[in-house]
């Protein structure tokens, strides 16, 4: 049923044409009513931290691309001598506890699919907590000299310090409503306040026009999201992309915001026959042993981001073969210069901290 309504609404959020969800205005109203309020009872909580907090979100609901740029720019940000944090809400974990710092014996369903893979990835320390601004204190106290929140742009309880949008550039924003009518957790003016946007793939017209309206001290760039290799989802291991041929015996399955992005990237990769079938789950969906016992022994493909939720399945389900289950690794290429411009902003914020 999930599955089901999620997939009516992206339909009718995706399309210019009037849909069925203009039904639902009333919602859409309340829906503004209380997020104007929440915003304006949470900006007055929290001070702000010792440290730059950079939080990465969209103003959409579904995937944009958020985890591989977090994981692009802590990966940069080490590399230049930062010592990077990354706080989460933790979507779909039950954690007994909070603050949860991410350890590699943490499981997935503790945490949630993302910063498991967030940890698994970057080496950084990522700490889940409803409260973002409890969990980036925490990463304070473990030595983090930055703050990147995983999400959090309407999470106004954390102060921050730079605020970075990601767009899909194919998609937009939809019909440009607020929910439930429209995709957008705030309008589109919201663009205005935020440093950075990021384009998900090439701009279409909707995006490249509030760009072009935008005010001058807002930052544009366009990020691609390349696929680097396969990683065996048992195992670990590493292969190029060269080296393995998916033929039509071999299936994909997902369970990601926007399942058509990964279905782009299958398309790109030379070695994947393009009928392979793309089986969908809902964003997020925890995978069961009948989800995937079909797939036992099969050539199977899956995004990272599922690949960390199915690993903890394989390890207490013996009867599944995922000796050719494989995920797509990804990674992003960004615009020449963002990081040179990003390092740069982030070191002015840090010395008027330091005053």
């Amino acid at each position: 049923m999930k599955h089901w309504l999620e997939t009516a609404l992206n339909n009718a959020w995706y399309d210019t044409r009037p849909s069925w969800t203009a039904y639902l205005t009333p919602l859409e109203v309340l829906f503004r009513y209380m997020s104007f309020r929440r915003k304006e009872k949470d900006q007055k909580v929290n001070s702000p931290l010792p440290v730059p907090v950079v939080v990465v979100g969209n103003i959409t609901v579904g995937g944009t691309g958020k985890t591989p740029l977090l994981q692009a720019l802590s990966l940069e940000l080490r590399q230049r001598g930062w010592n990077p944090g990354i706080v989460s809400r933790g979507y779909g974990g039950a954690r007994s506890s909070e603050p949860l710092r991410v350890l590699s014996s943490t499981s997935v369903s503790e945490c949630g699919d993302e910063p498991k893979l967030l940890a698994d990835t970057t080496g950084c320390p990522v700490v889940v907590d409803v409260e973002r601004y409890r969990g980036a204190n925490f990463l304070v106290e473990l030595g983090c000299t930055i703050i990147l929140s995983d999400d959090g742009l309407q999470h106004y309880r954390l102060p921050r310090d730079v605020e970075i949008v990601v767009v899909d550039g194919a998609r937009g924003f939809g019909n440009g409503r607020l929910l439930p009518v429209g995709p957008l957790r705030e309008s589109i003016s919201r663009c205005e306040t935020v440093d950075y946007i990021i384009s998900n793939g090439a701009m279409n017209t909707q995006v490249a026009n509030l760009v072009n309206d935008m005010n001058s001290s807002l930052v544009s760039a366009t990020m691609e999201i390349l696929p680097t290799c396969f990683k065996q989802v048992a195992t670990g291991e590493e292969m190029p992309l060269d080296s393995i041929q998916f033929t039509q015996d071999a299936n994909a399955i997902t369970g990601i915001g926007n399942p058509n992005r990964f279905a782009n990237t299958l398309r790109s990769i030379p070695s994947i026959s393009e009928s392979i079938p793309l089986s969908t789950f809902p964003d997020h969906h925890s995978f069961t042993f009948s989800d995937l016992e079909a797939y036992s022994g099969q050539p199977l493909l899956m995004t990272s981001k599922d690949a960390v939720k199915c690993q903890s399945l394989i390890e207490k389900s013996p009867l599944l073969d995922a000796s050719q289950w494989w995920s797509v690794v990804v990674g992003p290429r960004l615009s020449t210069g963002f990081y040179d411009q990003f390092i740069e902003k982030i070191d002015r914020i840090k010395k008027d901290k330091l005053v």
